[in-house]
């Protein structure tokens, strides 16, 4: 066994107290600096998985909103269509009754002969159906 000479150490110690203490500052530091840069990793992991879950939800919402924007995209395509088709359907009813009302009123005016003897009342009825102001 070590035999130990506890006066002879304590000398040697009272004597060198400045290169101990160094060294046991020099070693507390070293722990310190290794114990912050483990704390720092542990962060940085932590950092690192929230901005990946962050950057996922945000990919998720993405997906979500470009599935929504084609969904009213469609609706909105579709509506147009119905509008399309009810629109041409209303123009066609318009122009059939315009011609209707065309040949009835061709045929009023022929058979009451307002192109030769009822002028003023044909310019009447052109301008109550027409809007048209008759100047003679």
């Amino acid at each position: 066994m070590i035999a130990v000479d506890w006066v002879k150490l304590l000398g040697w110690l009272h004597k060198n107290w400045k290169v101990v203490a160094i060294i046991l500052l020099s070693t507390g530091i070293w722990a310190k600096m290794r114990y912050d840069y483990k704390q720092l990793e542990n962060a940085y992991a932590a950092t690192q998985e929230s901005l990946q879950n962050q950057i996922q939800g945000l990919r998720d919402i993405h997906t979500e909103e470009l599935r929504r924007k084609e969904l009213a995209l469609q609706t909105y395509k579709d509506a147009l269509e119905v509008l399309e088709r009810e629109y041409r359907e209303e123009q066609d009813r318009v122009e059939t009754e315009v011609e209707e009302e065309r040949v009835r009123i061709i045929e009023e005016i022929e058979e009451r002969h307002q192109f030769s003897e009822n002028k003023h009342e044909l310019a009447e009825r052109i301008e109550e159906t027409l809007g048209f102001e008759y100047v003679p």
